[in-house]
């Protein structure tokens, strides 16, 4: 979001675009507070949710959000949560406002997300009102061709409204304060939410199993949720605890990955990891599950593995920690592909979707 605003801020695309960022109130995003100062620098405008909107059915969050919608009048509306986007529609429809382009930005398989955040007794209201709403948005984008047909059978949005424009990093574009050196510290690092869609499980019986062959194997896990008890846990009864460095949130990643060999994704789902393009720019090869869509991320053999079992993971990873050259040259193709696909013509694409909203 940080990179799409100082974009669309900036004189890049000939003309400047006024960005006004609506988010909730400023104390719930202390953790957030180098995205917050980059925002501001980039001169677009932060309201915050004030916190008496919240309570019941979201009542106050939707009124504060019509009074600023007025107030501001906007073009577009760009959307990122599956609440906001259902309500911003409906109340577009609602009051009538025709001139105001409504996009979404869908980044993951939306018909999984559901199952996992919405009860199986509201999943069927949801997916109505999704259903609803969704086809009559401007324009949907979409990180890969896996979300857009998602999309089109089981929420019944037409082909025409979908986008699909590729996820981004510009971690290549920074400057390196960490510079990878002779002796790599960690062989496996996994860098992201510490959830069930993640199947981070898997990643611990893969450890345990490495561990088998490499007595020194080191791994490390960026993120924090609501499974990091567990998972600490889980790693203690393996003994496997010192081998696995759980750091918890880090706003750069850039320290632990250029210290890294492999990057590991167990995911069950998922759209287009940023976590795994910003490995990419750094030339580190990625060993990722077989999700829908995960053939648009990495490509087998080239740039990474994609793996169908526990087993086939622990072979490919323990080959790629084995073989030098072989890391190497998928690091190699790794950076290559971030650069040339990944990179900021793919922000480009996804602003200019936003911008020019119809379909």
């Amino acid at each position: 979001m940080v990179d799409v605003i100082e974009y669309l801020q900036s004189e890049s695309e000939g003309k400047r675009v006024k960005v006004t960022l609506y988010i909730k109130s400023y104390s719930g995003n202390r953790h957030n507070q180098g995205y917050i100062e980059r925002i501001e620098k980039s001169g677009a405008r932060i309201i915050y949710r004030p916190r008496w909107t919240a309570g019941p059915f979201r009542v106050g969050t939707l009124a504060h959000m019509i009074w600023t919608i007025l107030k501001i009048r906007p073009d577009v509306i760009l959307t990122y949560l599956r609440l906001l986007s259902v309500g911003i529609v409906f109340i577009r429809r609602m009051l009538w406002w025709k001139k105001i382009k409504v996009v979404l930005n869908e980044g993951i398989l939306t018909s999984e997300l559901l199952k996992d955040e919405v009860g199986k007794w509201s999943r069927n209201v949801w997916r109505q009102l999704m259903t609803w709403t969704y086809v009559r948005a401007d324009r949907i984008i979409v990180p890969t061709m896996a979300v857009q047909k998602d999309l089109i059978e089981n929420f019944q949005v037409p082909t025409k409204n979908i986008s699909v424009a590729k996820h981004w990093t510009l971690l290549n574009n920074r400057t390196r304060t960490q510079q990878m050196g002779k002796d790599t510290f960690y062989n496996l690092i996994y860098i992201g939410r510490l959830e069930p869609q993640k199947n981070l499980g898997v990643l611990l019986t893969i450890v345990e199993a490495l561990q088998k062959h490499q007595s020194r194997l080191k791994a490390c896990i960026v993120g924090t949720g609501s499974l990091e008890n567990s998972l600490r846990q889980k790693a203690s009864d393996l003994r496997i605890n010192r081998s696995i460095d759980f750091v918890g949130r880090q706003e750069d990643v850039l320290p632990y990955l250029s210290k890294s060999q492999i990057f590991i994704l167990t995911s069950r789902y998922e759209g287009m990891p940023v976590s795994v393009l910003e490995a990419k720019a750094l030339g580190i090869p990625a060993v990722i599950s077989n999700f829908p869509g995960s053939e648009e991320v990495v490509e087998d053999g080239k740039d990474g593995y994609i793996y169908k079992t526990s087993q086939e993971a622990i072979e490919r990873i323990y080959t790629l920690i084995s073989d030098d050259d072989l890391r190497r040259k998928l690091g190699n193709y790794a950076r290559m592909r971030a650069e040339k696909e990944f990179g900021m013509s793919a922000l480009a694409r996804f602003c200019s979707y936003v911008v020019n909203s119809e379909g």
